[in-house]
């Protein structure tokens, strides 16, 4: 069975390109079905790999370019994997690590990852 741990790990040790973006949405997919009480987060991060495929899956882009957009979402997964790893987390916990996200996205530059 997939985990957000198998997840994070598959996607960080990706290329950095569309590719791992399709197979990230692709595994969230799978997790919002698997762990419904994580659904919002997952559905959350699946929003930011979709918006990369969308707004870049048909353009080149530069090596620096890709790296610079999968070390953002690398650190977007960080802010939740801890909550959303360890299978024990509470609510609060679960829901303050989801906020957290969207609340360092959002005050973030919207450059590298559109949410759209």
């Amino acid at each position: 069975m997939i985990d957000f741990t198998t997840v994070y790990h598959a996607f960080t040790q990706s290329l950095d390109g569309t590719d791992s973006y399709v197979v990230l949405r692709r595994d969230l997919d799978s997790l919002i079905g698997s762990e419904p009480d994580n659904a919002v987060s997952y559905y959350v991060l699946r929003g930011l790999a979709d918006s990369y495929v969308t707004l870049y899956g048909d353009q080149a882009v530069s090596p620096d370019f890709a790296h610079q957009v999968k070390t953002e979402m690398i650190r977007l997964l960080d802010i939740v994997k801890p909550a959303l790893a360890d299978r024990t987390a509470s609510v609060a916990v679960r829901y303050q690590a989801i906020n957290a996200l969207v609340t360092s996205y959002s005050s973030g530059k919207k450059t590298v990852l559109a949410y759209e």
